[in-house]
Formats: structure tokens, C-alpha cells, sequence
């Protein structure tokens, strides 16, 4: 059986989204059987950025407790977790790794991290 790991701070979160980034991009420098595989680091990162997201709305949501200013972008990121979450949508690896250098940015402008 699994513990809950939904508890934790802000920060310990954020270390799982941050790990699982330096691991895809380790993996993504590599070839399958030889052979590049530019579409699995789309895939790859669109994953990375919806654990961002999900961490970026934990925080959202402690930042609206704290009265901090929200996140700007907050509407367009759902958005687009939205799209892969409900259509299946894949973005690319650069669009999904700014995104995630934007949430980032954000939980060490909320000093969450």
C-alpha cells in the first residue's frame, strides 16, 4: 500500500517535479535502438509539466491563503495541463520546459522554494 504523499510543504514537492525533470532530460539525450526519438521528448516534458502544474496549483492555493499576489499566467497554464489532461494534447519539449522554468520562477517569487 502507498502512503499519501499529497502532505508536505511546498518545496518537497517541488523537489519530485524538479528530479523528474533532470531524469527526462538525461533520458531524452539518448536514442531509441538507434534511432532519435524527438517525439518521445515532447511527451516526455508535457508529463514533466503537468507534475509542475499540479504542484503550481498546491501553491496557488497556499499563496491565495497568504494573500500573495496570484500568478498571472495561472488561467493560461490550466489551460494548457487542460489540454493534456481532457484532449490527449502533447506540447512541445521547449513550450513544456519554459513552461516549467515559468512555475518555478513563480514559487521563488512566493518564496516557496
Amino acid at each position: 500500500m502507498y502512503a499519501d504523499r499529497t502532505g508536505g510543504n511546498i518545496a518537497q514537492q517541488w523537489v519530485g517535479a524538479a528530479k523528474l525533470k533532470e531524469r527526462m532530460q538525461r533520458h531524452a539525450q539518448g536514442d531509441f535502438m538507434g534511432l532519435p526519438q524527438p517525439g518521445a521528448r515532447d511527451v516526455m516534458y508535457t508529463l514533466a509539466f503537468v507534475l509542475a502544474f499540479d504542484v503550481l496549483k498546491r501553491a496557488e492555493s497556499e499563496a491565495a491563503d497568504r494573500q500573495l499576489p496570484p500568478f498571472a499566467q495561472f488561467r493560461d497554464m490550466t489551460d494548457r495541463r487542460d489540454f493534456v489532461a481532457h484532449d490527449g494534447v502533447i506540447h512541445s519539449s521547449a513550450d513544456s520546459l519554459n513552461w516549467i522554468d515559468e512555475i518555478e520562477n513563480q514559487l521563488r517569487a512566493w518564496k516557496m522554494i
